[in-house]
């Protein structure tokens, strides 16, 4: 692929964080008021709004294209204008960011064509040093940035021309259902190194079953061309400083590529093998997923690893009180009520909770974790069906 950036014009910005979005009402501004309230207690940060207009001399319709509010057109011929946020309108976006914490918020309207001008314009009004965070996507052509995250709705496929032609620079797609993100804006952070991403946890993928419902491999199941694991596995790495396989057979699944960890004693069920991944993991917070899961609920997620902050384990609950333990949160410290429970022969996956703080977290409504369980789920899958069938390792607490 080509490369859209000219790179003579580029400029390295340290404790630059950039966010794009695929379209619009993406929910960039919202995650940036939520990553400035929580990184301002720390840090002075500057918040930017970059606007790069295009199309000006058309006459009629929004100079960046489309039906808009005709705000862009006050630029005239000008190469750029760089206003400082005052606050007065608290309505607007940028006031949001002030309000949040910002000690600045800038906003520049660029003509396409100024966009380096403008750029070291902006900088020169930021103090060194100083944690910046900027919505933009095309702004992405001019500076070289610690990160750069490009918002994106969850099964959303179009996206605007200048978010396609710049996403294979993004660091980090951040997925939205609506309700949140499967990032949380709190786990930013900003250090002498600049801006930091990783989450500093471990996934765990659940692979040690028999699958006997399936009639084969639930885990080697190609959905789109690519094995129901490693599409997971994919889609975890980025998020996770570590992703471990949990699996009767390391051999089988060594292409993904990832550490696995056999069981110690084959056939003894899930609790087992979440107890030698526990013990083999690098973290002490875990992220436990199926891998006969074909999509992963972003906002679930985001919590249930939040809710660990006071608990052992978080675990999502129906509206019945079952819980969903193989896609959970679990901290080290619920290792020695998983052993004990273990050496009394109670392999049921909850078995081990009135000995923990567990935080139990109600499914929002509506939303399930159909997995693909049976030959009838797997073809409701491909026919584009609605999966609601309750998962058979439902328990109760």
């Amino acid at each position: 692929m080509s490369d859209p950036l000219h790179v003579p014009q580029l400029a390295r910005v340290p404790g630059l964080l950039l966010v794009g979005a695929s379209a619009r009402n993406a929910g960039k501004t919202t995650f940036l008021t939520r990553v400035v309230a929580n990184l301002s207690r720390r840090h002075p940060l500057v918040a930017v709004k970059a606007t790069v207009i295009r199309n000006q001399e058309d006459p009629g319709g929004c100079a960046r294209g489309g039906a808009g509010c005709g705000v862009c057109r006050s630029l005239g011929s000008r190469p750029y204008i760089l206003h400082d946020e005052t606050g007065e309108n608290p309505d607007k976006d940028k006031a949001k960011l002030l309000a949040a914490g910002a000690t600045k918020v800038l906003w520049v309207r660029i003509a396409e064509a100024n966009m380096a001008q403008a750029r070291d314009a902006l900088l020169d009004r930021i103090p060194q040093g100083v944690p910046i965070v900027c919505e933009s996507n095309s702004f992405r052509r001019v500076v070289e940035q610690d990160l750069f995250l490009m918002m994106r709705r969850l099964w959303e496929p179009w996206m605007k021309e200048s978010c396609r032609s710049l996403l294979h620079l993004c660091d980090r797609e951040v997925q939205s259902d609506g309700v949140g993100w499967d990032l949380a804006p709190e786990s930013l952070d900003f250090d002498d190194q600049g801006w930091v991403l990783r989450r500093r946890a471990t996934a765990i993928v659940m692979a040690g079953g028999r699958s006997t419902r399936m009639g084969r491999d639930k885990a080697m199941i190609e959905v789109d061309g690519v094995p129901l694991i490693q599409r997971l596995v994919r889609w975890l790495a980025p998020r996770f400083d570590e992703v471990l396989i949990s699996a009767r057979n390391p051999d089988d699944y060594a292409f993904l590529g990832q550490r696995v960890i056999a069981d110690r004693t084959p056939d003894q069920g899930p609790l087992h093998g979440l107890a030698c991944a526990l013990q083999a993991s690098r973290h002490d917070l875990h992220m436990v997923v199926p891998c006969d899961l074909p999509a992963i609920p972003l906002a679930l997620m985001a919590r249930l690893l939040r809710q660990t902050t006071d608990a052992d384990v978080a675990v999502p609950v129906d509206a019945e009180g079952r819980a969903e333990p193989l896609f959970a949160a679990y901290r080290r410290s619920a290792l020695p009520a998983v052993q004990a429970a273990l050496d009394r022969g109670d392999r049921r996956m909850v078995s081990f909770h009135k000995d923990c703080r567990v935080a139990r977290v109600p499914l929002p409504q509506g939303q399930s974790l159909a997995n693909l369980n049976t030959p009838e789920s797997l073809e409701t899958l491909r026919t584009g069906g609605e999966m609601t069938a309750p998962r058979p390792w439902k328990e109760p607490i």
